[in-house]
């Protein structure tokens, strides 16, 4: 009961916050967390991002800040990726291998593809789950002279779990966090692909929601079709 109500009181500030932020106060926040030269524009809590940076690990953790500032409803990242020096795709290559193998354990490692074009990394291959897919990302995201990523790493989970016991864990997972609204989010699950629907206050819970879903084992992938009211 004492648990219940103190996540009942964190989701109403959280609430009452997200209602007292306005355009103004939601760019300001942006803008003295990501700085220049990203610009930020806001209009009804949806954000528009633009400007040049060096690398793609600036131009994710621009989006990601945005996301995760209360008010925000949408994200629309504008931002280019210009490097610094230009590097050529094959250096790309050899770093975003090594880059995998020192920070994924060695049977994963070995399975993950990648190829480059133009700055544009692709991955591919097998991996257990859904996090260390996204880890295989952020890896690459941090290489001088990457500019956009394709990660088109398929996840196969070692032990397959049904559909009730994966939707049973991401609800159970849902009540015990208190920046999730679970009861506005309607959670189905089919084939180990987890779907969310509903409407949430603020991206935040929204990003909250699929992360949360993201590390219950069994699951391939989240779509993340939450609406967000911004009140």
């Amino acid at each position: 009961m004492r648990a219940f109500v103190l996540v009942a009181g964190i989701l109403f500030i959280a609430n009452a916050a997200i209602a007292d932020k306005s355009d103004a106060d939601i760019r300001a926040e942006i803008q003295r967390r990501i700085g220049p030269p990203i610009s930020v524009s806001v209009q009804g809590g949806a954000v528009s991002l633009s400007g040049t940076v060096t690398t793609l690990l600036q131009k994710l953790n621009a989006a990601n800040q945005a996301r995760r500032t209360i008010g925000v409803r949408s994200v629309s990242d504008g931002i280019r990726v210009v490097p610094a020096r230009k590097v050529r795709d094959d250096e790309i290559a050899r770093s975003a291998r090594a880059s995998i193998s020192g920070g994924l354990p060695e049977p994963e490692a070995d399975v993950v593809g990648v190829s480059v074009r133009d700055g544009v990394v692709t991955l591919s291959g097998f991996l257990p789950n859904c996090h260390t897919k996204q880890v295989a990302g952020m890896l690459v995201s941090v290489i001088p002279g990457v500019v956009d990523l394709v990660n088109e790493i398929v996840v196969r989970p070692p032990k397959r779990r049904s559909d009730a016991e994966i939707l049973s864990d991401v609800r159970a997972r849902f009540s015990k966090n208190p920046l999730i609204p679970a009861d506005r989010i309607r959670a189905t699950v089919f084939d180990g692909i987890v779907v969310l629907t509903g409407t949430v206050s603020s991206f935040l819970q929204a990003d909250q929601a699929e992360s949360c879903a993201c590390f219950v084992p069994g699951v391939i992938t989240v779509r993340n079709q939450l609406f967000v009211s911004g009140e």
